[in-house]
């Protein structure tokens, strides 16, 4: 069987005569501990670089989205905002208590006029344990134009179903609802000049020829009562 030792060697003299005492330890714990040491302090450093590595990877996910992420813990306290958000947003993270998270960002209905309740924000709902989605309008003083945003938000829980936070992620949907508004505008003409022209118009299929509307003068035309 083997084993580590450890010697140590000192020197007498005694009627003139060198004398020389040694001593031996067993160490063999002790090396077996001191490897399981360095084995544990080699492990820890490559855990520590694959976190680090890993820790790099998302935090480079987070700067590359085009969505605005955004996390807090269960108090309303901001722990992420990825820099999508702050550009989305034009405001980064604030201390602000949650019943003026509206007032500092500019919150307001898809009207873009009334003010959102302070229990009507997404993230607030959140909190509260819902999960919710919403389009919302924000303008503040960073965002003076105003910027429609689609926002989804749920709570973050434990595995005991404890709410420990909430996560939000919410996109800029403004050219899409100006393109909305201007196809609105534009079937609102079309409607309008439909219905007050004087030359008999009709919409028919084109398969079929089957008619899907007519205006009030190819009505008087034909000979039917409006």
């Amino acid at each position: 069987e083997e084993f580590q030792i450890e010697a140590s060697i000192s020197q007498l003299e005694s009627g003139g005569h060198k004398l020389f005492t040694v001593i031996l330890r067993d160490v063999t714990e002790r090396v077996h501990a001191e490897e399981s040491l360095r084995r544990q302090a080699a492990e820890l450093a490559a855990s520590r670089l694959l976190l680090e590595e890993k820790t790099r990877m998302l935090q480079s996910v987070l700067d590359s989205m085009s969505e605005g992420l955004v996390a807090a813990d269960e108090r309303g306290h901001f722990i992420l905002w990825n820099p999508a958000a702050e550009r989305i947003v034009g405001l980064g993270p604030t201390d602000t208590p949650t019943e003026e998270w509206n007032t500092h960002y500019g919150v307001f209905y898809p009207d873009t006029v009334t003010p959102l309740p302070t229990e009507q924000n997404p993230l607030s709902l959140a909190i509260a344990g819902k999960a919710n989605s919403a389009v919302i309008f924000v303008r503040n003083h960073k965002v003076p134009g105003g910027a429609f945003l689609e926002i989804y938000a749920s709570p973050l829980r434990g595995k005991d179903g404890a709410i420990q936070g909430v996560v939000t992620a919410f996109r800029d949907i403004t050219e899409r609802k100006r393109a909305e508004e201007l196809a609105r505008q534009s079937e609102e003409k079309f409607a309008k000049a439909f219905r007050s022209s004087p030359i008999g118009i009709s919409i028919t299929t084109l398969a079929e020829g089957r008619y899907l509307d007519v205006n009030d003068a190819l009505l008087k035309i034909l000979g039917y009562k409006e």
